[in-house]
C-alpha cells in the first residue's frame, strides 16, 4: 500500500502523490475505505483532519477518477466502491488495450443498469471535461 499524505496538507501544498496507475485502479476500493477509516481514527488528534468537512471518498469521488485495463473487473471495483469514479478507456489496438476492451468490460459490468454503464462509458468522463 502505498503512503498516505493527510488530505488536509496534501491539498495545501498543491502536491499529489503519484502512484502505478495499475495498483492504484484495482486496489482503489480498499484505498478508498483505508483512508476514510484513517481519517477517522486520527481526526481526535490531527487539527488538519478534523477541519476537514468530508471524509476522503467523498473527496476522492469529486477529484478523481480511475481508468482500469479491460482485463480488470471494474464490475467488482463498482461493487466495492462506487460508480461515480471509473471510466471507459482503452488504448486499443496497442497490447495493453486488449482485443476486445468493449467485450471485457461489457462482461465485467453485466447485471448493472443503465445509470451505471451511461457513466462508466461517458458520463463520468463528461463530468471531468465539465468540471
Amino acid at each position: 500500500m502505498p503512503p498516505t499524505v493527510p488530505a488536509g496538507r496534501d491539498s495545501e501544498r498543491g502536491a499529489v502523490p503519484t502512484y502505478d496507475r495499475r495498483r492504484a485502479t484495482g486496489g482503489h476500493p480498499h484505498a478508498v475505505r483505508h483512508l476514510d477509516q484513517i481519517a477517522e481514527t486520527w481526526r481526535r488528534s490531527e487539527p488538519d483532519l478534523a477541519a476537514l468537512t468530508d471524509r476522503p471518498s467523498e473527496q476522492i469521488t469529486r477529484q478523481m477518477g480511475f481508468t482500469p485495463y479491460p482485463f480488470e473487473d471494474v464490475g467488482a471495483m463498482i461493487r466495492d466502491s462506487n460508480p461515480d469514479l471509473y471510466l471507459f478507456s482503452s488504448d486499443y489496438p496497442h497490447p495493453e488495450g486488449g482485443r476486445n476492451p468493449l467485450g471485457r468490460f461489457g462482461a465485467s459490468l453485466d447485471g448493472f443498469g443503465e445509470d451505471v454503464l451511461t457513466k462508466f462509458y461517458s458520463a463520468n468522463m463528461a463530468g471531468l471535461i465539465d468540471g
